[in-house]
């Protein structure tokens, strides 16, 4: 994490747990930071699709959208997009909300570049190799 907010150059990062540590970037200035870099280098996976999702939420705030009910809504109806959906206080608070269809992912990777797929499993993945005996080996 240290590494991240050293090439970011802004943001913090903080213990949340005894195993559990959070770099959270705050300030609209440097939010734009983090939003140019994911222009400049575009998430190859269904996670683009959160990304714009949260980059619409952010140029709501960014526009002093938010500070209106209708502003708001969009968010809500944005964040219900997301992965991690509403909460249940969320959803109790916004039931009159109109919520949208998540995007689908097309052709979002095209030309895997080794580095991207190196950077996807350290992140992301596993492998895993298990090695047995066939049964055709074992009668031999």
């Amino acid at each position: 994490m240290k590494e991240i907010q050293n090439y970011f150059g802004v943001g913090s990062i903080s213990k949340q747990s005894e195993f559990t540590y959070q770099y959270r970037v705050q300030s609209i200035k440097d939010m734009i930071t983090i939003i140019n870099h994911f222009d400049n280098y575009p998430l190859l996976s269904e996670k683009q699709i959160d990304y714009q999702l949260i980059k619409k939420a952010f140029n709501l705030i960014y526009n002093k959208e938010h500070l209106t009910n209708e502003g708001l809504r969009k968010i809500v109806a944005l964040k219900a997009c997301l992965k991690t959906g509403l909460s249940s206080e969320l959803s109790y608070a916004f039931s009159d909300a109109i919520l949208i269809d998540r995007p689908l992912v097309e052709n979002l990777v095209q030309n895997i570049d080794p580095y991207w797929f190196a950077g996807f499993t350290s992140g992301e993945g596993c492998f895993y190799i298990k090695i047995f005996k066939s049964r055709a080996c074992a009668q031999k």
